[in-house]
Formats: structure tokens, C-alpha cells, sequence
């Protein structure tokens, strides 16, 4: 008790919403955030009325998004501005989501080539320590101050769609990797960097290349099940979003891409915006009464900037995502 006595504070209970408005906490954040997903064990320990007192556990966390990385960046509660300043940022790729070539030493086992059979061939509890131990020391904090401190002002977050919800027929590690992507962005928060959260993967894989999570054929807005894996993917970002947006988060995530690389000489260029149409609904139904609204990328599935052209034509706060690689293909260097 006497350890944790300096830990209560004295709040009082804002019944209309979730918020729990400090009262004797010398901090310049007026509000209080009853962080849910992380810190559910805070213990209402007596009080009467609407006053309570609280246990404040360590991870309780006090939102400051007064932060900027550098003196050139606007801080995180001011906007930035998209299309005028350039985006100057680092993509965290192989951590939430393995890739051979990144993390080749997670692949030696014969037979496995993607995320998907490294699980498999794991089974569920050695594949939760093996990739836990990759969560936790691949990227750490360090590597977000490192980040700020270069001058850049943006972090790229890929994440798995395990990271929000499996199936029964998915080896994959559920829920997981979800704790070290709010990490990242608490991270990124901390040392002013704004954040893209960009969706990776899709149930039935959306272009059939090993950093779907699945390597082989596309089930994806085709094949037998494609319409079924899409609907559900739609969920998956519905529900990312939205506990993203109660988490007080907008500040930080700034940008969203609702699927990285599908491929459109597969699936089909029109078929695929019907599909990002449904996707710009649903998170601008989580995000609309929001105060901010994020910018949504969306990538050209490797069509090229052309094939858009006029596409959501007025729309706000949307851009075309394209990756120009220099690697892989030995004819791109010439």
C-alpha cells in the first residue's frame, strides 16, 4: 500500500463519457484517459458520490500529443501539411509482419516460406514465443528515437490482419502483434513522429506473395471464397479503426492504408476501387465525427499512377500510394 500510495488520484467521474478529468495530478493535460485496452486492472478503490479514487497502474496513460520530432515539423495536435511539406519517413517492414528476405534466419526450416507455415509447423505456442521474442527486439523505442532524431518525421507500421482477428483454419499468432503496433504508435507519440497503419495482409491473401502472411494463389475479391475474405477484411479494418479512434489515437495516426499491394491484373482494376469505395466507407464512418480526419492511401496494386487518373476525384484527404522498387527484378537497375 504504501508503494502505491503516491499512485492515487483523486478524479472525478465524467459520467457522460469515458473520460476521468484529473483533479490533483501535477501534469499539463487536463484530461485523464482510461487507457481500456491496456490498463483494464485500474481498481476503483472507494469514494463516495462521484468522487473515486484510482490505483493508477504504470501503464495508465496521460495523452500529450505537444510533441514535434523537430523544429521544421508541426507537433502532433497541429495539423500537418499534407501536399506543401514532404513526408520524410522510415518503413518498419519485417517487424508486425515477417518477410524472408528481411528475417531470413526465422525461415531455415524446409517448407516454410512465408508467415503462414512458419505458424504452421511451429504450432501455436512455440509460434506465440518465437514471434514475441522477434516482437520485442526487433524494433524497440530506441529505434523511434533513433527515428526523430535523423530528422525524419514519419513511421510506416505494417500489420497483419491476425493482429485483429484468425479463423480456425489460420495458424497465424492472433492478437499479439495488435499490443506491439500500440506500442509503436506510444512510441512514435512520444518522440512527435506521426504514424501510416497500414493494413498488410488480407484473409485469402490479396496478391499471393510471401508478405501477404500466405505465399501461392489469391483468394481475394476472386477464387472460391475471395467475395467472403474481402467482406472480411472490410471488418477487420471497421474494427482496427475503430479501437484505434477510442484509443485517442488520431493525432498520432495520421495516415491509413487499408491494404498494401493487391493485385490488380488479378483481382481487376474497377472491381478493386468498388472495393476501396466500401473501404473509404467504412472508416470514414468510424472517423467522420472525429476531430481529425486521416489522410487514406491507397495503393495502385502495381497499375501504375495513370490507371487512377480522375479516380475519387474530389474527395478529401485521399492520396494514391505507388512503390517504386529498385530490387527483386535485376531489370529495374539498368
Amino acid at each position: 500500500k504504501n508503494k502505491t500510495r503516491k499512485q492515487y488520484t483523486k478524479c472525478r467521474m465524467a459520467t457522460e463519457s469515458n473520460h476521468l478529468i484529473q483533479r490533483n495530478l501535477a501534469i499539463e493535460n487536463p484530461l485523464v484517459y482510461l487507457h481500456k485496452a491496456i490498463s483494464p486492472e485500474a481498481a476503483v478503490l472507494g469514494g463516495s458520490a462521484a468522487i473515486f479514487f484510482l490505483v493508477v497502474r504504470p501503464n495508465f496513460l496521460v495523452i500529450d500529443d505537444s510533441k514535434a520530432p523537430n523544429s521544421w515539423t508541426p507537433p502532433l495536435n497541429q495539423p500537418f501539411p499534407y501536399g506543401k511539406q514532404p513526408v520524410r519517413g522510415v518503413n518498419l517492414g519485417g517487424w508486425l509482419v515477417l518477410e524472408p528476405f528481411i528475417t531470413p534466419s526465422l525461415f531455415n526450416a524446409s517448407g516454410v516460406i512465408d508467415e503462414y507455415t512458419l505458424c504452421a509447423s511451429l504450432g501455436p505456442d512455440a509460434a506465440k514465443e518465437t514471434l514475441g521474442n522477434h516482437y520485442s527486439t526487433f524494433i524497440t523505442e530506441q529505434d523511434f528515437a533513433d527515428i526523430a532524431q535523423a530528422g525524419l518525421d514519419h513511421v510506416r507500421i505494417p500489420f497483419g490482419h491476425w493482429a485483429i482477428s484468425t479463423t480456425a483454419d489460420e495458424p497465424y499468432v492472433p492478437k499479439l502483434s495488435w499490443d506491439y503496433l500500440l506500442k509503436g504508435i506510444e512510441w512514435a507519440r512520444k518522440y512527435g513522429l506521426r504514424v501510416l497503419a497500414e493494413l498488410h495482409t488480407a484473409p485469402g491473401s490479396q496478391n499471393g506473395w510471401n508478405h501477404s502472411g500466405r505465399q501461392g494463389n489469391v483468394n481475394w475479391l476472386l477464387g472460391p471464397n475471395g467475395t467472403a475474405n474481402a467482406d472480411r477484411t472490410l471488418s477487420i479494418i471497421q474494427e482496427a479503426i475503430s479501437s484505434l479512434n477510442s484509443l485517442n489515437y488520431q493525432h498520432v495516426v495520421s495516415l491509413i492504408s487499408p491494404l498494401n499491394e493487391p493485385r490488380v491484373e488479378l483481382v481487376g482494376l474497377n472491381v478493386l476501387q468498388e472495393w476501396y469505395q466500401k473501404a473509404y466507407d467504412v472508416i470514414q464512418n468510424v472517423t467522420a465525427k472525429g476531430p481529425l480526419q486521416p489522410w487514406i492511401l491507397y495503393s495502385d496494386g502495381m497499375a501504375g499512377l495513370s490507371a487512377w487518373k480522375g479516380f475519387m476525384k474530389g474527395y478529401k484527404n485521399v492520396a494514391l500510394d505507388t512503390h517504386q522498387y529498385l530490387i527483386f527484378d535485376p531489370n529495374l537497375m539498368k
